[in-house]
């Protein structure tokens, strides 16, 4: 990935931009439609994605990939139950950029 933002970098409201990041994840995953609406945390624009990446057709574990592909910031790759409504993507067929990472800097 091509570099990192810590999450005081940013942040407004009160609320770090990586606590941003992790509520618009956590909308995302719970409705994938979101994504039409999201704005990115970063850099406002509607351009989010979030991909499932799996081993083997069937597996309900994956590793999902959240970036916005306008700036190309995002957070790292996770361990996560596939939704029920998500599309999961078979691992090498995805198409996930080297985007770069908001941190949690502990703050």
């Amino acid at each position: 990935m091509g570099g990192a933002m810590t999450a005081m970098e940013a942040a407004g409201n009160g609320r770090t931009i990586y606590d941003r990041w992790l509520d618009a994840y956590e909308a995302a995953y719970r409705d994938q439609g979101a994504l039409q609406r999201l704005a990115c945390p970063t850099c406002g624009e509607v351009a989010l994605q979030l991909v499932f990446v799996i081993d083997a057709y069937g597996d309900g574990r994956a590793t999902s990939a959240f970036w916005c592909k306008k700036c190309l910031w995002g957070i790292a790759p996770n361990s996560t139950s596939v939704p029920s409504s998500a599309t999961a993507v078979l691992r090498g067929e995805e198409e996930v950029p080297d985007y770069r990472l908001v941190l949690d800097d502990g703050r």
